[in-house]
Parts: structure tokens; sequence; C-alpha cells
């Protein structure tokens, strides 16, 4: 497991597009769980080990039964070990679900068009949520959803996602599509949204039709709220 920077805040359109735009398979920059962590070397190897044990007790345990002592004796690691990177439980498991959610969903490249960008975006979140991490985490989330630690997680992955609905709906803006008035979340929160309850919920396939009639809907509905110049 490749652990990932963490994306900076995009504050211009114009930046983002330029950033999304590049190539973005440069060197990333240490996040404070992994100051100190050679590629390849030791101790990015304990790292890997421990954050995907950590994802192995959500599954099984949830957010309330996961122990550290329980992700040590996984990963064949001290909790010492453990406590050095992650001083509390939250910090764990925070670390944890982000790297899942760097790994199955990463940046997605212009497709040309808000339609294909948010097609592909739904795709991606279709397997992610296929996947058992991606579902695990998913229902953990769901089923906890109460929890104050829990909550801040949610914050977190929300804060480190967003990147890539800010830089859809940017370039969506420079190709003169929508709106700059649009709020992202108009267009990412509804379709996403149905997406989970379909797939956990109804029990119906989410195959590409559903996923097409979802963005139609979406984009026509923005385009009537928040007219292009």
């Amino acid at each position: 497991m490749v652990l990932r920077k963490s994306p900076k805040p995009l504050a211009e359109p114009s930046a983002v597009v330029s950033k999304l735009n590049a190539n973005s398979a440069g060197s990333l920059v240490p996040t404070p769980a992994t100051l100190g962590v050679r590629a390849g070397g030791r101790s990015a190897r304990v790292v890997a080990s421990v954050l995907e044990a950590t994802v192995e007790e959500l599954a099984i345990h949830g957010y309330a039964g996961l122990s550290v002592e329980s992700v040590a004796h996984r990963a064949s690691v001290a909790k010492t070990t453990i406590y050095r990177r992650w001083p509390t439980k939250v910090d764990l498991v925070r670390a944890a679900i982000l790297q899942v959610t760097e790994d199955d969903l990463p940046e997605l490249p212009d497709h040309g068009s808000i339609r294909e960008d948010l097609l592909a975006y739904l795709r991606e979140t279709v397997r992610m949520l296929s996947s058992p991490r991606g579902s695990s985490i998913w229902r953990m989330l769901w089923a906890e959803a109460d929890d104050p630690d829990v909550v801040a997680i949610k914050q977190a992955l929300r804060a480190r996602r967003r990147v890539i609905p800010d830089g859809i709906v940017a370039r969506a803006v420079a190709r003169g599509e929508i709106s700059a008035e649009v709020p992202p979340d108009f267009l990412f929160q509804l379709p996403v949204a149905a997406v989970c309850h379909r797939k956990f919920f109804s029990g119906n396939p989410v195959d590409d039709a559903y996923l097409e009639g979802l963005i139609a809907i979406v984009v026509a509905g923005v385009g009537a709220r928040f007219p292009a110049p």
C-alpha cells in the first residue's frame, strides 16, 4: 500500500484546472503520520501493515469494538509502535480510512465534459463501495454515525476527498458548461446518496444506465437552478 499526499486546499478554479490537468505522478510530501518513513523501507511496511490491520478490524468489530491491542496483534507489532505514530484510536482509524480512500478513489483525469467527469466519479465510487474494504468502511460510518469520533473521521474524509468535486466543477466552469455559482455539493451529494441507497438498501443493480440517468437529472437540475453564462 502506497501512502499518498493529502491534497492542498484549492482556492481558485484556474488553479484547480491546472493541477488536475497536469501529470500528478510526481513525488509526494509526507503527512504527519508518515514523516521519516522511507518508501519501501521497514517503517513504510510497518505503517502499511498497521493501517491494513485497522481496516480489517473495523470490518469485523466496527469502530466501538476496535482496540489498538487487536490491531497490534493482527499487524504483528507492539502497541507502542502504533501509539508512536497514532496517539489515539481516532487518529489511527482516521489514517486508515483516509488511506483506503486515497487508494480506492484516485484523482480523476479530465474527460472533456461535466457529464463524463461525473460518470467517471460515480463509477469509481461504485467500485470503491463494492470492494470489501470500501463496503465495510461505509457500513461502519453509517452504523456508528452518532459517535463523536466517527463524526470527526467523516469530516476529515469529506475534507480530503473534496478536491475531486471541486476540480470537476472548476473544469466545467472553465468550459462554460455550468455557472461558477454552482455549489459542488449539488453535483455530488445527491447522486452519491442515491447510489448508496440503491446499493445498500434497495439491492438493485447500480449499472451505467442508472448512473447516466442520475447524472442527466442532476446536471439538468443544476442548469435550471444556476444557468450558465
